[in-house]
């Protein structure tokens, strides 16, 4: 059964494109892609510390955590993810992992 497209947003505090799916934990990114065929994927590196449903232990996971994930799952958008991150250093590293990691999928 194809699973209907969609497009993510990784943010706690910024406001998505009209039509995207907004998350703000690495948990509730997992379930987008899991869920929909995602076509493009913005994130952002530094998520809030917080205890919730999703992350009982509190632990500040990050859009880096996402990309591993990604990796490893080989469960990627159709396009790379852009990164939106106002940490120009680890948005950098962030960037040269997808370059180096992304794998394009056929969709």
């Amino acid at each position: 059964m194809k699973r209907p497209e969609a497009r993510l947003w990784l943010d706690d505090l910024r406001s998505p494109p009209k039509g995207w799916i907004a998350v703000d934990s690495v948990n509730e990114a997992i379930k987008v892609l899991l869920s929909y065929d995602v076509i493009e994927a913005a994130l952002d590196y530094d998520l809030s510390f917080s205890t919730t449903d999703d992350n009982p232990s509190g632990v500040c996971q990050t859009g880096m955590d996402l990309l591993v994930w990604m990796r490893e799952t080989g469960n990627w958008p159709r396009r790379p993810p852009a990164v939106h991150t106002s940490d120009e250093r680890k948005g950098k590293e962030m960037m040269a992992f997808i370059k180096a990691h992304f794998r394009a999928r056929r969709g």
